[in-house]
Protein backbone atom coordinates (compact mmCIF):
# COMPACT_ATOMS: atom_id res chain seq x y z
CA UNK A 1 0.00 0.00 0.00
CA UNK A 2 2.85 2.38 0.81
CA UNK A 3 4.47 1.56 -2.53
CA UNK A 4 1.24 2.26 -4.42
CA UNK A 5 0.78 5.54 -2.58
CA UNK A 6 4.35 6.58 -3.37
CA UNK A 7 4.70 5.67 -7.04
CA UNK A 8 1.52 4.44 -8.72
CA UNK A 9 -1.38 6.68 -9.81
CA UNK A 10 -4.01 4.27 -8.51
CA UNK A 11 -4.13 1.23 -6.22
CA UNK A 12 -5.55 -0.81 -9.11
CA UNK A 13 -2.38 -0.22 -11.12
CA UNK A 14 -0.41 -2.48 -8.77
CA UNK A 15 -2.34 -5.71 -8.11
CA UNK A 16 -0.96 -7.96 -5.39
CA UNK A 17 -1.84 -11.28 -3.82
CA UNK A 18 -0.75 -10.41 -0.29
CA UNK A 19 0.28 -7.54 1.97
CA UNK A 20 3.88 -7.06 3.11
CA UNK A 21 3.85 -5.47 6.55
CA UNK A 22 7.24 -4.02 7.57
CA UNK A 23 7.79 -3.52 11.29
CA UNK A 24 10.66 -2.63 13.56
CA UNK A 25 11.95 -5.77 15.27
CA UNK A 26 10.84 -4.47 18.68
CA UNK A 27 7.27 -4.08 17.36
CA UNK A 28 6.85 -7.70 16.23
CA UNK A 29 4.91 -8.82 19.36
CA UNK A 30 2.47 -5.91 19.01
CA UNK A 31 1.99 -6.56 15.29
CA UNK A 32 1.30 -10.24 15.95
CA UNK A 33 -1.27 -9.30 18.61
CA UNK A 34 -3.07 -6.93 16.22
CA UNK A 35 -3.13 -9.53 13.45
CA UNK A 36 -4.59 -12.11 15.83
CA UNK A 37 -7.27 -9.61 16.87
CA UNK A 38 -8.28 -9.48 13.18
CA UNK A 39 -8.51 -13.32 13.16
CA UNK A 40 -5.21 -13.79 11.35
CA UNK A 41 -3.08 -16.77 12.37
CA UNK A 42 0.50 -17.70 11.46
CA UNK A 43 0.87 -20.45 8.88
CA UNK A 44 2.81 -22.96 10.98
CA UNK A 45 4.97 -22.38 14.06
CA UNK A 46 6.09 -18.78 14.48
CA UNK A 47 9.74 -18.54 13.31
CA UNK A 48 12.66 -17.41 15.43
CA UNK A 49 13.38 -13.73 14.90
CA UNK A 50 17.15 -14.24 14.75
CA UNK A 51 16.98 -16.98 12.10
CA UNK A 52 14.24 -15.75 9.78
CA UNK A 53 13.06 -12.44 8.35
CA UNK A 54 9.29 -12.91 7.99
CA UNK A 55 6.20 -14.88 8.99
CA UNK A 56 3.10 -15.42 6.86
CA UNK A 57 -0.37 -15.00 8.36
CA UNK A 58 -3.59 -16.24 6.79
CA UNK A 59 -7.23 -15.31 7.41
CA UNK A 60 -10.17 -17.76 7.69
CA UNK A 61 -11.62 -16.17 4.54
CA UNK A 62 -8.71 -17.83 2.64
CA UNK A 63 -7.91 -14.64 0.76
CA UNK A 64 -11.40 -14.07 -0.66
CA UNK A 65 -12.00 -11.13 1.66
CA UNK A 66 -8.79 -10.63 3.64
CA UNK A 67 -5.48 -11.30 1.82
CA UNK A 68 -2.54 -13.10 3.44
CA UNK A 69 -0.10 -10.90 5.36
CA UNK A 70 3.68 -11.33 5.33
CA UNK A 71 5.00 -9.79 8.54
CA UNK A 72 8.61 -8.66 7.93
CA UNK A 73 11.18 -7.73 10.56
CA UNK A 74 13.90 -8.07 7.90
CA UNK A 75 13.98 -7.47 4.15
CA UNK A 76 15.63 -10.63 2.89
CA UNK A 77 16.43 -14.18 3.93
CA UNK A 78 19.74 -15.22 5.46
CA UNK A 79 20.77 -17.11 2.32
CA UNK A 80 21.05 -13.79 0.47
CA UNK A 81 23.15 -12.10 3.14
CA UNK A 82 26.37 -12.73 1.17
CA UNK A 83 25.08 -10.08 -1.24
CA UNK A 84 23.53 -7.69 1.30
CA UNK A 85 24.33 -6.40 4.75
CA UNK A 86 22.84 -8.31 7.70
CA UNK A 87 19.56 -9.26 5.91
CA UNK A 88 18.48 -5.57 6.21
CA UNK A 89 17.31 -6.01 9.76
CA UNK A 90 14.33 -3.70 10.30
CA UNK A 91 15.53 -3.25 13.85
CA UNK A 92 18.31 -0.99 12.55
CA UNK A 93 17.62 2.71 12.87
CA UNK A 94 19.32 3.43 9.51
CA UNK A 95 16.49 1.67 7.68
CA UNK A 96 13.80 3.82 9.34
CA UNK A 97 15.60 7.15 9.02
CA UNK A 98 13.40 9.65 7.15
CA UNK A 99 10.54 7.13 6.88
CA UNK A 100 7.06 8.58 6.40
CA UNK A 101 5.20 6.76 9.16
CA UNK A 102 1.92 8.56 8.50
CA UNK A 103 1.88 7.24 4.95
CA UNK A 104 3.31 3.86 5.96
CA UNK A 105 6.37 3.91 3.75
CA UNK A 106 10.14 3.99 4.04
CA UNK A 107 12.25 6.85 2.71
CA UNK A 108 12.62 7.09 -1.09
CA UNK A 109 16.25 5.97 -0.86
CA UNK A 110 15.54 2.88 1.24
CA UNK A 111 12.38 2.09 -0.73
CA UNK A 112 14.40 1.83 -3.93
CA UNK A 113 17.03 -0.33 -2.23
CA UNK A 114 14.24 -2.55 -0.87
CA UNK A 115 12.68 -3.03 -4.32
CA UNK A 116 16.02 -3.87 -5.93
CA UNK A 117 16.61 -6.42 -3.19
CA UNK A 118 13.10 -7.78 -3.75
CA UNK A 119 13.84 -8.34 -7.45
CA UNK A 120 17.04 -10.15 -6.52
CA UNK A 121 15.43 -12.43 -3.94
CA UNK A 122 12.81 -13.37 -6.57
CA UNK A 123 15.69 -14.41 -8.88
CA UNK A 124 14.84 -11.58 -11.31
CA UNK A 125 12.00 -13.79 -12.52
CA UNK A 126 9.09 -11.33 -12.18
CA UNK A 127 8.68 -8.40 -14.53
CA UNK A 128 6.50 -6.65 -11.91
CA UNK A 129 9.57 -6.28 -9.66
CA UNK A 130 11.36 -4.30 -12.38
CA UNK A 131 8.22 -2.20 -12.97
CA UNK A 132 8.19 -1.34 -9.25
CA UNK A 133 11.79 -0.14 -9.50
CA UNK A 134 10.93 1.88 -12.62
CA UNK A 135 7.94 3.63 -11.07
CA UNK A 136 9.69 4.43 -7.80
CA UNK A 137 12.79 5.71 -9.62
CA UNK A 138 10.65 8.01 -11.77
CA UNK A 139 8.89 9.29 -8.65
CA UNK A 140 11.99 9.98 -6.55
CA UNK A 141 14.67 10.80 -9.16
CA UNK A 142 14.60 14.53 -8.44
CA UNK A 143 14.47 14.08 -4.65
CA UNK A 144 17.52 11.88 -4.06
CA UNK A 145 21.21 12.69 -3.81
CA UNK A 146 22.33 9.88 -6.11
CA UNK A 147 26.00 10.14 -5.17
CA UNK A 148 25.14 9.46 -1.53
CA UNK A 149 22.68 6.76 -2.58
CA UNK A 150 25.40 4.91 -4.47
CA UNK A 151 27.68 5.11 -1.43
CA UNK A 152 24.90 3.69 0.73
CA UNK A 153 24.19 0.84 -1.70
CA UNK A 154 27.84 -0.10 -1.75
CA UNK A 155 27.99 -0.06 2.05
CA UNK A 156 25.10 -2.52 1.91
CA UNK A 157 27.26 -4.68 -0.43
CA UNK A 158 24.57 -4.39 -3.09
CA UNK A 159 26.49 -2.64 -5.87
CA UNK A 160 26.38 -5.57 -8.31
CA UNK A 161 22.72 -6.35 -7.63
CA UNK A 162 21.71 -2.69 -8.00
CA UNK A 163 23.79 -2.30 -11.18
CA UNK A 164 22.15 -5.31 -12.77
CA UNK A 165 18.61 -4.31 -11.80
CA UNK A 166 18.94 -0.66 -12.80
CA UNK A 167 20.72 -1.66 -15.99
CA UNK A 168 17.81 -3.86 -17.06
CA UNK A 169 15.32 -1.08 -16.27
CA UNK A 170 17.36 1.39 -18.33
CA UNK A 171 17.63 -1.01 -21.25
CA UNK A 172 13.97 -2.00 -21.38
CA UNK A 173 12.42 1.42 -20.75
CA UNK A 174 15.15 3.63 -22.26
CA UNK A 175 15.90 5.46 -19.03
CA UNK A 176 18.75 7.96 -18.89
CA UNK A 177 20.25 7.94 -15.41
CA UNK A 178 22.07 10.74 -13.57
CA UNK A 179 25.86 10.49 -13.86
CA UNK A 180 26.33 8.84 -10.44
CA UNK A 181 23.93 6.00 -11.26
CA UNK A 182 25.25 5.52 -14.77
CA UNK A 183 28.80 5.31 -13.42
CA UNK A 184 27.77 2.78 -10.75
CA UNK A 185 26.17 0.52 -13.36
CA UNK A 186 29.30 0.74 -15.52
CA UNK A 187 31.66 -0.01 -12.62
CA UNK A 188 29.68 -2.69 -10.79
CA UNK A 189 28.16 -4.66 -13.64
CA UNK A 190 31.29 -6.84 -14.16
CA UNK A 191 30.75 -8.09 -10.60
CA UNK A 192 27.17 -8.95 -11.54
CA UNK A 193 28.56 -10.94 -14.46
CA UNK A 194 30.88 -12.87 -12.16
CA UNK A 195 27.98 -13.59 -9.79
CA UNK A 196 26.15 -15.20 -12.70
CA UNK A 197 23.39 -12.60 -12.74
CA UNK A 198 23.88 -11.77 -16.41
CA UNK A 199 24.39 -15.12 -18.12
CA UNK A 200 25.11 -18.77 -17.32
CA UNK A 201 28.71 -18.80 -18.54
CA UNK A 202 31.37 -17.30 -16.23
CA UNK A 203 32.35 -13.76 -17.05
CA UNK A 204 35.88 -13.73 -18.54
CA UNK A 205 36.66 -10.07 -19.10
CA UNK A 206 35.35 -6.83 -20.47
CA UNK A 207 32.75 -7.23 -23.22
CA UNK A 208 32.06 -3.59 -23.92
CA UNK A 209 29.96 -0.97 -22.17
CA UNK A 210 27.24 -1.95 -19.74
CA UNK A 211 24.49 -1.49 -22.33
CA UNK A 212 26.22 -4.03 -24.59
CA UNK A 213 26.55 -6.47 -21.69
CA UNK A 214 22.84 -6.18 -20.98
CA UNK A 215 22.04 -7.25 -24.54
CA UNK A 216 23.19 -10.75 -23.55
CA UNK A 217 20.61 -13.33 -22.42
CA UNK A 218 19.34 -13.26 -18.86
CA UNK A 219 19.75 -16.32 -16.67
CA UNK A 220 16.10 -15.80 -15.70
CA UNK A 221 14.04 -14.27 -18.50
CA UNK A 222 11.06 -12.19 -17.30
CA UNK A 223 7.72 -13.22 -18.81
Amino acid sequence: VGLCDMAFPDLGCRPTGDIDLLVHRRDVPGAVRLLREMDYAPMGPFPELDRFHEATFSHPSNGSRMPPVDLHWGLCAERFSAHARFDFDLGEDDVWRDADLKRHRLSPEISLVHLILHAFTNSFSMLSDFVDVLYVYRTVKSKVDWGKWVEQVRRFRMGAVAAFTLGRVAEWWKIEYPEALDRMVEEDLPVACRLGLLRKAPWRGDIGGWKERLAMPLFFQPP
